[in-house]
């Protein structure tokens, strides 16, 4: 036997409290992750939504241990691993993995697939060779790969296969968290479809969690149990996935769900709408909120003093000062198509 221990947690399996991260460059001092906090459930998927540079992969690397936050802390499965020293922090690897944006950079095309998978049992000294290949053949049924794939090297299968190499590779230890960074981003419209579904299949099956980044509203929604939206290093929004996409309460929330082609629009030449001007640079955010500057319901008060990120309801959560006002604003402008006959 391999010797999996199973995760039998019953609170949150991952808890972040207050997280900053901080990068030093050229020109300045870049606050890449700004007092984030979110936690994550046995069998759950949040989606951390975002534009590009928002802090949404900064924020799984200090989640993951692989770069060292400034603040805050990360507790997995009740375990406080913020700052956990390199061979404690091993142990810790076997619950969380992650899945790479690009599979064909994230798998050594030195090896084969069979062996990559296997790898991560042997760097923890897991099972006999006999053990670790019964292990992998069933690791490639689990995700709709033929046994022969084992035996060829990433160059040699498609972009989706690779994919579904590296899904296998992530749940060799039966992880508790997976984290997605962008899984589908480089692949093919219908292949995406396929490994979306494959993640919701093996989270059925298997009970684990994912953190599922993404810029893609649609591919959120589809998955997500949960999602949270990032604007340069903060949490401006969090909910139920469906209720946040429904019925943002956010500004930004609401103006990237806008912004999002539909084919309805598209075949009615209706024009997509854009976000006003441009993104602040992180090397120095506006004061107070820093989406203001592009906010269409601000006032004084938005660049003096940063909103909490409170609650607006049961599981919702906003950073907004006037959250009440534009939720109302936000239902009506969504959904006033739906009244004209």
């Amino acid at each position: 036997m391999l010797g999996i221990p199973t995760n039998t947690s019953v609170g949150p399996v991952l808890e972040v409290s207050n997280l900053s991260l901080s990068f030093a460059t050229a020109t300045g001092l870049v606050r890449a992750v700004d007092d984030v906090s979110l936690t994550l459930g046995r069998g759950e998927t949040l989606g951390l939504v975002g534009e590009s540079g928002c802090g949404k992969s900064s924020l799984a690397r200090s989640i993951l241990g692989l770069t060292k936050p400034d603040s805050g802390s990360v507790r997995l499965l009740g375990r406080d691993i913020t700052g956990m020293p390199r061979e404690h922090m091993l142990q810790c690897r076997r619950d969380m993995q992650m899945i790479f944006q690009n599979p064909s950079a994230a798998l050594n095309p030195r090896l084969t697939a069979g062996r990559l998978i296997e790898e991560p049992l042997v760097v923890h000294g897991l099972g006999r060779r006999q053990e670790r290949r019964e292990r992998v053949g069933q690791l490639l049924s689990q995700v709709g790969l033929r046994p022969e794939v084992a035996q060829r090297y990433p160059h040699e299968i498609s972009g989706g296969q690779r994919q579904r190499v590296a899904i296998a590779r992530a749940l060799a230890l039966s992880p508790a968290v997976i984290v997605c960074d962008e899984p589908v981003s480089a692949l093919d419209v219908s292949v995406q479809a396929q490994v979306i579904n494959l993640l919701r299949d093996l989270q059925e099956r298997l009970g684990v969690s994912y953190i599922f980044i993404s810029h893609g509203l649609s591919v959120t929604r589809h998955i997500s149990h949960r999602v949270a939206i990032m604007y340069l290093g903060r949490i401006v929004e969090e909910g139920p996935a469906r209720e946040v996409f429904d019925a943002p309460s956010h500004p930004y929330t609401r103006a990237l769900i806008r912004a999002a082609p539909r084919i309805d629009d598209l075949s009615a030449g209706e024009a997509i709408e854009m976000l006003d001007g441009e993104l602040p640079s992180p090397l120095a955010p506006p004061p107070g909120c820093h989406f203001h500057t592009r906010c269409p319901f601000a006032i004084l008060n938005c660049g003096c003093t940063v909103p909490p990120l409170r609650a607006t309801g049961p599981e919702r959560r906003v950073a907004c000062h006037r959250t009440e006002e534009i939720g109302v604003l936000t239902s009506v402008a969504l959904h006033e198509k739906d009244h004209i006959t």
